[in-house]
């Protein structure tokens, strides 16, 4: 019956059935599983333990039907170790996690990932104590890995060794989440071979447009963006830890010839200056902000900052503070958030 229908039947009661209906409609036939199965795996999550994740992988390795419809994979895994020793941890009824996967898991997911040939979208985050076996293991793989069909990932910095494999990639993310777990050990900057450093050198060559990432956001680091995304088209400048010299950011940025949208989040405050000897009013303040940034860089046709904190400007002899945390401007006119109004709005 399902093959009598038209295609856009088809589609709009996957659209209204919620996800069990779709898992229950599948079993109804093998037309039905045909339709119904790229609806319910378009997007697979594993994440846990080392345990979770091995005996997943290993249910997906079984079906390479499945894989075959899969567009968006996330992989995370965080474990937490036991650092309790002698009796408290003998009789500890939790004992913590397994640190490492089985010897032979990081060949069996190089696996499941070549077998998902749609895959648009993968989100890859492993303890850094763990990479190097995934690194041999991918590189070692009897067929030569090539992920051609991903374009977005989303990954931790010491994980660039993935860029090798995914020649089609548009855009790439690093959130803060992963820079924060507890099992990354490794130091978040160190210096200029840096771990964010090393993944925006990987990206050289490839044809990236969208760029986020979460970091102590300096110079060199704006400075090697410029040198190894030159046609970058979006960029998340999202800073903590220090405050951010916005104008200096600028004067890099500003090179960019594509570059049509620009987000800057900084958690730790910037500062900002502009030759004015006039005095604004605060909200007056912000729109010459922005159009101070939108004349360094003409290109941006669409511009967020968000400054949580005190955003300092100097602008001719004054010096001042505004504290919009939302401004932005999208073409053809300014236009301001302000979070007490945006949350009234909600309400």
């Amino acid at each position: 019956m399902a093959n009598n229908l038209p295609e856009d039947i088809h589609l709009v009661i996957l659209t209204w059935a919620d996800r069990q209906s779709v898992g229950t409609l599948s079993a109804v036939s093998k037309a039905w599983r045909r339709v119904c199965l790229p609806e319910i795996f378009r997007k697979v999550d594993i994440t846990g333990t080392w345990v979770t994740a091995e005996d997943r992988v290993n249910s997906f390795l079984q079906s390479r039907e499945i894989c075959k419809v899969v567009r968006c994979f996330v992989f995370v895994v965080n474990v937490k170790e036991d650092k309790r020793r002698g009796l408290m941890r003998l009789f500890s009824f939790d004992k913590g996690d397994r640190m490492v996967p089985r010897r032979t898991f990081p060949h069996d997911l190089a696996k499941l990932l070549a077998s998902m040939i749609d895959l648009r979208i993968l989100k890859f985050s492993i303890p850094c104590e763990t990479v190097s076996m995934f690194e041999d293991a991918f590189s070692a793989n009897p067929v030569p890995l090539m992920f051609e069909s991903i374009r977005g990932l989303s990954t931790d910095t010491y994980c660039h060794f993935l860029v090798d494999y995914c020649p089609g990639l548009r855009a790439v993310g690093v959130d803060l989440a992963s820079q924060w777990r507890p099992q990354n050990k490794l130091p978040l900057h160190t210096g200029p071979h840096s771990r964010s450093e090393s993944l925006i050198r990987s990206l050289a060559g490839h044809s990236i447009q969208f760029f986020s990432l979460w970091d102590v956001w300096t110079i060199e680091l704006t400075s090697v963006i410029a040198e190894s995304m030159p046609n970058l088209t979006a960029l998340q400048m999202l800073s903590y830890g220090v405050k951010l010299p916005l104008q200096e950011h600028l004067a890099v940025l500003k090179n960019f010839k594509s570059l049509r949208q620009l987000e800057v989040l900084v958690l730790s405050g910037a500062t900002i200056d502009f030759s004015d000897d006039s005095s604004f009013p605060q909200g007056e303040l912000q729109v010459r902000v922005i159009e101070n940034v939108l004349r360094i860089c003409p290109t941006i046709e669409r511009l967020v900052i968000r400054v949580p904190f005190d955003l300092n400007v100097s602008h001719g002899n004054w010096m001042e503070s505004t504290n919009f945390e939302v401004a932005s401007m999208m073409p053809p006119r300014l236009s301001l958030v302000n979070p007490a109004d945006q949350s009234s709005a909600n309400a």
